[in-house]
């Protein structure tokens, strides 16, 4: 027998009750269970009071943020929140949204991220009266979920300020804050911050989390240009299922509900199969359909087709020379880079050429400085998309790298040494502040959100590096995208010892491509099959299914109540494992 509980009170249901349950596979989709429209019949039992007389003509709110179980008997279908749809002719039709389709309801609103209370930005040994800017230098996330570390603000072409700086001191080597006194600090917050926050703020308490294995992950952080106490200032204008969807798609994860524990988990795509049970359906009947779909919403990703949607600046002009640029150039090999400085760069300047260096694989154009006319090396082509022409498959990532700055610092008198600093780019996007007289006219500009986040690894207090590129003589904060920058001479800055992982997309570059988004299981979701079964159990999506002795993955369950009764036939839709 069929029964449903809003807020632990029973609702009277028809004797004939009929409707439709599904369990989707958020592996596939951003639903899990829900239900189809249940008729409440207001003139029943006490429903007319549990649904606050809604048949009345006075009456125009619904009843909201309610919790609903539907139950077989003893058995759970069901649990999550109650949707009130609509009410007509003393009927209130509602639905019952459960795992990620409750997720899914709640972060699908026109709300931002940026009104969203995230905190504000203080360790526990901080307070805004007294900032310690070098607290915390050490630490990563969880530890910390945000720190001073040094960036850069642009000025120019090849030009920027230092902010969140610091000098080492010539006599015992103290770090000591460089800031100019007018200059405030910016704290430069952890990504996996807000990731695990916004589970928070939508209700659920964190599960397992696979980004937490991750040991990277821990390090990235998010360049700020913006003097702020709260983490929500420093974010795109997106809201919280865009940011859901831009984490799993940079991270290759999903989000996944357990709604008996109010819990979410974050699973990587390309382990999730790996000890999955499998279930094998016996009775299943004649009359297998199967449809060829080629425009198939789901939401797995093969990476076949993956880029960074990169701001439209210089830095990522060279980190991602435009292909027809590519193509009119001329391709110049050289064994190691000793071979690339002996080119003279003069001979070669504003000439169609690419360099690639064999040993270290690295790509590199020859720039002419703005500021001083210097001609040097520039690091090229490291943010190239992934291509193939071959799959329809395609990902644009809006959390993108940050361009990583190789900044020349005075050590004495006479030398300089260098360290890797991110640039703020989106630091662009301030509106300048108009005179009164032209605001009283115009209007005041619009305040423009930046609609990516830019983010690197903090790789905490690191060697400053020699002009030849050798360890310098004494450490200060550093981040980095790539475990190898270079100078413009140029020498490699190497931070491969403490970040195996590469924020490219290139698989010569060891990165995001070759670690996390290669390997996806080959689901071919084109081709969609469904069987119709007997079965007596709730069946988990989420596991294999055998049938007729070969393999499916499962995108739903499609369950059925008759006449108050849970029907024993299944339909489900499978694809197939090639």
């Amino acid at each position: 027998m069929i029964r449903l509980e809003i807020d632990g009170r029973e609702v009277a249901l028809a004797a004939d009750a009929s409707f439709d349950i599904e369990y989707k596979n958020p592996f596939f989709t951003k639903e899990g269970e829900m239900t189809y429209d249940i008729d409440i019949y207001l003139d029943a039992g006490n429903n007319a009071v549990l649904y606050g007389h809604l048949d009345r003509d006075t009456v125009t709110v619904r009843p909201e943020g309610r919790r609903a179980v539907l139950y077989d008997g003893p058995r759970v279908l069901v649990s999550g929140k109650e949707i009130v749809l609509s009410v007509e002719d003393g009927v209130a039709k509602v639905q019952i949204l459960g795992d990620n389709s409750e997720l899914n309801y709640l972060a699908g609103g026109d709300t931002s991220i940026r009104d969203m209370d995230f905190g504000e930005m203080l360790n526990d040994y901080e307070s805004w009266e007294e900032v310690n800017p070098a607290g915390g230098l050490g630490l990563c996330y969880p530890e910390v979920s945000s720190l001073y570390s040094t960036f850069l603000i642009p000025t120019g072409d090849g030009t920027y300020n230092v902010r969140n700086g610091f000098i080492r001191q010539s006599d015992n080597g103290s770090l000591l804050p460089s800031n100019p006194e007018d200059v405030p600090w910016v704290k430069q917050p952890f990504l996996l911050y807000y990731v695990e926050k916004i589970v928070e703020l939508l209700g659920y308490r964190l599960g397992e989390n696979d980004l937490r294995g991750t040991e990277a992950w821990l390090h990235l952080m998010v360049t700020n240009p913006i003097f702020t106490h709260d983490f929500a200032d420093v974010l795109p204008d997106w809201t919280a299922d865009e940011f859901l969807s831009q984490v799993e798609h940079f991270f290759n994860c999903f989000f996944m509900v357990d709604q008996s524990h109010k819990t979410v988990h974050i699973k990587y795509v390309k382990s999730f199969y790996s000890n999955c049970p499998v279930t094998e359906l016996g009775e299943v009947l004649d009359g297998r359909s199967v449809e060829f779909d080629d425009t198939s919403d789901n939401l797995y990703l093969t990476y076949r087709n993956v880029n960074y949607d990169l701001q439209d600046s210089i830095p990522y002009k060279i980190a991602d020379i435009d292909e027809n640029v590519r193509a009119a150039s001329n391709q110049f090999h050289v064994n190691t880079l000793e071979d690339l400085r002996a080119i003279p760069k003069e001979t070669y300047f504003d000439r169609y050429y690419i360099f690639n260096v064999n040993s270290p694989r690295a790509t590199f154009i020859i720039r002419k400085a703005a500021v001083t006319g210097n001609i040097y090396w520039a690091q090229a082509d490291y943010l190239r998309p992934i291509e193939d022409p071959d799959s329809s498959d395609s990902c644009s990532l809006k959390i993108i790298p940050a361009p990583i700055i190789s900044q020349a610092v005075r050590y004495d008198a006479t030398t300089d040494v260098y360290v890797t600093r991110p640039a703020a780019y989106n630091a662009l996007y301030e509106p300048e502040r108009t005179g009164f007289q032209e605001a009283v006219e115009s209007g005041m500009e619009e305040e423009h959100h930046p609609d990516r986040l830019y983010v690197s690894f903090y790789l905490g207090l690191r060697p400053v590096f020699t002009q030849e590129g050798g360890v310098g003589p004494y450490t200060l904060p550093q981040n980095a995208t790539l475990p190898v920058h270079y100078n413009s001479f140029p020498y490699p800055m190497d931070h491969t010892e403490v970040m195996p992982v590469s924020l490219s997309l290139r698989e010569d570059y060891h990165g995001m491509y070759d670690q996390f988004y290669q390997g996806n299981e080959n689901i071919d979701t084109s081709k969609r099959c469904t069987f119709t079964f007997v079965s007596e159990k709730i069946l988990d999506p989420k596991d294999y299914f055998l049938i007729h002795d070969k393999l499916y993955y499962c995108k739903v369950l499609k369950y059925k109540v008759e006449d108050g009764e849970l029907s024993k036939l299944v339909e489900g839709e499978f694809f197939p494992v090639e």
